[in-house]
């Protein structure tokens, strides 16, 4: 009988529960959309016990007297008049550090590419002794790395390669995880097209994922998708921070026809000066192999608590709406994405950049070759980039 009144107590009494049943974080106007368990009943500070006595229930939602269990803490959905908390993960869902790209041994970890640059650019991209000789990478006395590009040389007119710049890719190759990529500075200047991004060949079949990239004349981020047909994204807004706007949602890519894939506008200052100019920020991507990819920048002071302190458990159901969501299922197979390497490249002219320069391609390509002086602030100078796994993941890492 004592037994069976002291656990009545603590499930039942929702004075002493209540002090220990706290949500990692809470959020206003928004719900989780699917995933639900069960509806009770109950005040919104009657929820979080509740959601403990279900064994599988990570989060729940309030509305109108009604709490609402759920067994997913996304996808997050806005609603006006909904409350929404997130319990602390399990052990199984929980993301741990598997590769730290930082400090002296950042380029270990990737390839110099110094082919011919595929979007047409007029870039020189350099070996590793090439670019370390021009000064082009360098870790900093305090661990930043910098990549930069060449902004002392006037490069011929004739000459069959542009000025000297940087691609580097991945030596691990990735089918999921959580990627942060946090900067102090990305790079800026009349021409650039910098990215920081992911693909595979056969391309587009096996997918890229462009994290962040933007052209020098656009104030944010442009998150985008390209892939082979049968590939579709929802146009719904209540899943993002980001705006579809006039992008198609569409993922399949052929550029020869002019289809150019699926893309979403992310805020104002997510890109190029102004994002510089307020002491840099984050973009990080987390990639559920059969679920979903989702992608959210962050500006400096607002940048996720367990990124800033550099936590190795980073949680991103507490960051709140991504900036892009884009589900796998009937409309997009999980499959379009796979063997994903990193990408971190600044490329300038090019397809993109020359429909937008004045004067179009020819004279962009001038420009660059003839004015290095416009490109002492083209480059990245990076914090750190991180990959998490959760446990037992087989697909995370090659």
């Amino acid at each position: 009988m004592f037994l069976f009144v002291t656990v009545y107590a603590l499930y039942s009494c929702s004075g002493i529960l209540a002090q220990s049943c706290s949500p990692i974080v809470q959020y206003t106007n928004l719900t989780i959309n699917g995933n639900t368990i069960s509806n009770v009943a109950g005040n919104f500070s009657d929820c979080c016990q509740y959601c403990q006595q279900k064994s599988n229930c990570v989060a729940y939602s309030w509305y109108n007297g009604t709490c609402i269990l759920k067994s997913s803490a996304q996808p997050l959905y806005k609603a006006v008049g909904y409350l929404t908390a997130v319990l602390s993960p399990n052990s199984n869902n929980t993301y741990s550090l598997q590769t730290s790209y930082n400090g002296s041994t950042f380029f270990n970890n990737f390839t110099f590419i110094s082919y011919t640059d595929p979007s047409g650019g007029d870039v020189n991209y350099t070996t590793q002794a090439q670019a370390q000789s021009l000064g082009l990478v360098q870790v900093l006395a305090g661990g930043q790395v910098y990549i930069g590009v060449d902004n002392t040389t006037i490069v011929p007119l004739n000459a069959t390669r542009g000025r000297a710049a940087v691609r580097i890719q991945s030596k691990p190759i990735y089918n999921s995880g959580l990627f942060i990529f946090n900067l102090a500075h990305m790079p800026e200047g009349l021409g650039t097209w910098p990215a920081f991004w992911s693909y595979a060949n056969p391309w587009p079949y096996n997918g890229e994922i462009d994290i962040l990239e933007a052209i020098y004349t656009m104030p944010n981020n442009q998150i985008s998708l390209h892939t082979s047909q049968n590939c579709t994204m929802p146009s719904n807004p209540g899943y993002i921070n980001g705006a579809w706007g006039t992008k198609t949602t569409d993922c399949f890519t052929n550029y020869t026809a002019g289809i150019s894939g699926c893309s979403i506008e992310a805020p104002n200052g997510t890109f190029g000066s102004a994002f510089n100019q307020a002491g840099g920020g984050v973009f990080a991507m987390e990639w559920d192999r059969f679920n979903f990819i989702r992608i959210w920048n962050f500006v400096q002071p607002n940048i996720p608590s367990d990124i800033a302190s550099g936590s190795p458990n980073p949680n991103p159901s507490t960051w709140g709406l991504p900036n892009a969501y884009f589900p796998f299922g009937q409309n997009c197979s999980a499959t379009h994405f796979n063997n994903q390497t990193l990408v971190i490249n600044t490329d300038l002219c090019g397809s993109w950049v020359g429909s937008k320069f004045p004067g179009g391609a020819s004279n962009c390509s001038t420009f660059v070759r003839s004015n290095p002086q416009y490109y002492s602030n083209a480059y990245y100078l990076i914090n750190s980039l991180n990959v998490y796994c959760k446990p037992n993941d087989p697909y995370c890492v090659l």
